[in-house]
């Protein structure tokens, strides 16, 4: 088709668009229902600033290619240490575009957390009187305001302007709403030469093509769109922009624009990165996205390439986790997930780079619970043009398999959201029974015959974008107060060092052996297995006196690590001095802070003041 043609198709697409504008307005608010675009966003977090008054602050971490603040709220009841000398848990959500549930769950957290200040009764109150908590509830402003957009269409970007395509123009040729529906489906495109085909078992669904057990495809797929630059191809640059989750530097893979030019390339994950480098306090993390490592705890047996790395958790942090898990099925009820790819990702960055004990959660899984029985009735299958139509009810009743399902169940590609984008928006027969079971018609759209400007007939039709990422508003509330249950018991998790009070023992000649015991009375280790192999800074205990002093044992002893549940370690000098004499043992780590403890050389009251 000729250039000037093509340009004129796209000028009556944009009138079509613009003629139906007040429909989709009234349509993306019943979608967007329950959710904060980011002008809303920064309202809230200001209130609640407002609200917390001096035991609040609100910064902005980074500002995006396109202008918008990420917003960095700042937490602390009062307590018997200062802030700034607490150890500190990170909440961050909204790293993926096409996350919204990540972003509610963490605003509804901060919501909670603000509740609880100054509230004894509040569960979060504990955290907040002995913790810093940091709050990024939307680390990819950009991203996520496609969701509160005229026209949805679904992209974990941010809104960097990016050559995807590489011919020196940016963003020229991207995905177009044809029919005006204010939603970019899939083109079910017949092609004998295609990779796909429709799925026998789930005539709605497709599936793709396998050489290997003779299917043949019957169909190409793309996502709806034109040939905006007339090249011969279609919506090969669109709207740019870097995955924020594919651009942390652990197992990070160059070569791919989504991904980024280079590491940490992103001014979001860049300013997040620098505040995670200048806050050492920070010992917890639980990040609010499509990554999962507490339902699906990895095994820690995968290695990088070059043999060393760990490419999840290291093997010794495993049963950890594990046991942790045990008590986040139970309190958030959450039973199952997509599991995580930690190539690149932001959690897998903060556990293995930083040594910080991170979960990745994934609040909303609604595939693995039964569903609530449906007001309306469920959408029937269709009868495709070139497939047999299934019976009723088939896609919510899967077929028995031999093995007791335990193949499906291993077959997990179909029913989570993919890195393919067509993938992610025309599989998935759980996520089918559970649009159906839920009344939720609009969820996957019937294939539809579709007039094609240039490919001819053509059908349109898959999974909403945003379905398998946005809970329905009702469900959120529920989401965070499980959420909220899980924060309270994992910040109690964390290490407390305590001090023992010292002994000291006189050996005559104004020489003095001075022995300290330290204890780890929480759960945590104060070092993370991964901690050891990164090597971290250790627990360092010194005497505050003159190095002439010291005849026996290092003026620095360093402790590796304390185990959790009662771990504990000795260490001891030989000290000159005369009884009574007064002196403090300073234990400090980067995470832990600083234990000031006293002592008084004497040989009848232990050794403390």
């Amino acid at each position: 088709m000729q250039p000037g043609k093509n340009r004129l198709l796209t000028a009556l697409v944009g009138l079509v668009c613009t003629a139906a504008a007040p429909a989709q307005e009234t349509r993306n608010a019943e979608r967007t229902a329950g959710y904060h675009d980011h002008a809303r966003l920064g309202q809230e977090l200001r209130a609640l600033v407002e609200r917390a008054g001096p035991r609040a602050t609100l910064d902005v971490l980074a500002r995006t290619s396109a202008g918008r603040e990420v917003w960095l709220l700042s937490l602390a009841d009062t307590g018997p240490r200062p802030p700034e000398d607490r150890q500190a848990v990170l909440l961050v959500g909204g790293v993926s575009g096409n996350d919204p549930t990540g972003s509610a769950v963490c605003l509804g957290l901060a919501r909670q957390l603000v509740d609880a200040l100054g509230d004894e009764d509040h569960d979060l109150h504990d955290l907040l009187a002995s913790r810093q908590v940091y709050v990024v509830p939307r680390l990819n402003p950009d991203g996520c305001e496609r969701f509160f957009g005229d026209v949805w269409h679904a992209q974990p970007h941010n809104a960097r302007a990016t050559d995807h395509d590489r011919d020196g123009v940016v963003n020229e040729d991207g995905v177009n709403d044809l029919d005006g529906d204010g939603i970019i489906s899939v083109m079910r495109i017949p092609d004998p030469h295609g990779t796909w085909l429709a799925d026998p078992d789930h005539p709605r669904l497709m599936k793709p093509a396998d050489p290997v057990e003779g299917l043949r495809g019957t169909h190409r797929l793309e996502l709806e769109g034109l040939d905006d630059d007339a090249d011969g191809h279609r919506n090969e640059d669109g709207a740019g922009g870097v995955d924020l989750d594919r651009n942390w530097p652990h197992f990070f893979a160059p070569g791919n624009s989504q991904h980024g030019q280079y590491q940490l390339s992103e001014p979001e994950n860049r300013g997040l990165a620098t505040f995670v480098a200048d806050h050492p306090q920070i010992t917890l993390a639980l990040l609010y996205g499509l990554h999962d490592n507490l339902i699906d705890v990895p095994k820690g047996k995968t290695r990088g390439p070059d043999g060393q790395s760990y490419r999840d958790l290291h093997p010794d942090d495993v049963a950890r986790y594990q046991h942790i898990a045990k008590a986040f099925k139970e309190q958030t009820g959450l039973t199952g997930s997509d599991g995580s790819n930690p190539e690149g990702a932001l959690f897998a960055w903060l556990y293995s780079q930083r040594a910080i004990t991170t979960f990745a959660i994934r609040p909303w899984w609604p595939l693995d619970r039964k569903p609530e029985p449906a007001s309306q009735p469920t959408t029937q299958p269709d009868a495709s043009p070139d497939t047999e139509t299934a019976e009723d009810g088939d896609d919510a009743k899967p077929k028995p398999e031999k093995d007791g399902g335990k193949r499906d169940r291993k077959k997990t590609d179909e029913n989570k959201p993919s890195d393919d984008p067509l993938g992610r928006r025309v599989t998935g027969s759980k996520w089918l029974a559970w649009a159906d079971a839920s009344g939720r018609p609009d969820a996957f759209r019937t294939w539809t015959a579709f007039e094609h400007p240039s490919l001819g007939a053509v059908e349109l039709g898959g999974f909403a974008p945003f379905v398998q990422t946005a809970a329905p508003a009702a469900e959120l509330p529920d989401l965070v107060t499980a959420q909220a249950t899980f924060l309270a018991h994992a910040s109690a998790l964390l290490p407390a060092v305590e001090a023992r009070p010292p002994v000291t023992d006189e050996l005559g000649a104004d020489l003095w052996r001075v022995e300290l015991t330290l204890v780890n009375t929480g759960y945590l280790p104060t070092h993370t297995a991964i901690a050891g192999h990164t090597r971290q800074p250790a627990l360092v205990v010194r005497p505050e006196l003159p190095a002439e002093r010291i005849v026996g044992g290092q003026r620095a002893q360093r402790i590796d690590r304390l185990a959790g549940s009662g771990g504990a370690a000795d260490v001891q000098w030989l000290i000159r001095g005369k009884a009574g004499d007064t002196f403090s043992l300073n234990v400090y780590q980067r995470a832990l802070g600083s234990i000031k403890v006293p002592v008084r050389l004497s040989a009848g009251n232990g050794g403390t003041p």
